[in-house]
């Protein structure tokens, strides 16, 4: 009798091998699911920033134009041009540094956006001052002259970290 208590009511040890065997790889398969779900978001996230870097060069070409032909009428419709293209790299950077894969990268990100701001803002000023009332006076168009090639610099020295980070995140 005690040998039919052991065959019919217990678990063997074969089958309970079997349970964690089949269990470690569920396990082992969601893990590779998961992580390359993250890889193929974190792909997709280094495409968008490359782009976006891209669009960045454009509006920083933009500027540099706009730099060259500031004593001219069209340098108006030049700082709207900048201005139009700056809001949609703005929305596309303030997208990616909203979910980046990695911290460091969206911070190379919002460093990027935050200078591309402050360079839309100096040609922002600069084109109110050439069209408004009053007249400017030369000392105040070669100051205005100066913030935005400062601005211009320090977002192409943000572009240039922006490529930095892309290339050490694999891209």
């Amino acid at each position: 009798m005690a040998g039919a208590d052991k065959g019919g009511s217990s678990i063997s040890g074969k089958t309970i091998g079997l349970i964690v065997g089949a269990l470690a790889v569920l396990i082992l398969a969601g893990i590779i699911i998961f992580l390359l779900v993250r890889q193929r978001s974190s792909k997709r996230w280094t495409d968008q920033a490359v782009q976006a870097a891209a669009e960045g060069r454009n509006v920083l070409a933009l500027a540099t134009h706009g730099l060259s032909t500031l004593d001219q009428p069209a340098a108006a419709r030049t700082w709207s041009d900048l201005d139009a293209q700056g809001v949609q790299l703005h929305q596309r950077l303030q997208a990616l540094s909203s979910r980046p894969p990695e911290q460091w990268m969206g911070t190379a990100v919002a460093r990027t956006d935050q200078s591309l701001q402050a360079l839309r803002s100096a040609a922002d000023a600069d084109r109110a001052l050439r069209l408004g009332p009053p007249p400017p006076t030369s000392e105040q168009l070669g100051y205005s002259e100066a913030v935005v090639r400062q601005r211009a610099a320090d977002f192409e020295q943000e572009l240039g970290g922006l490529d930095a980070a892309l290339a050490r995140g694999g891209h």
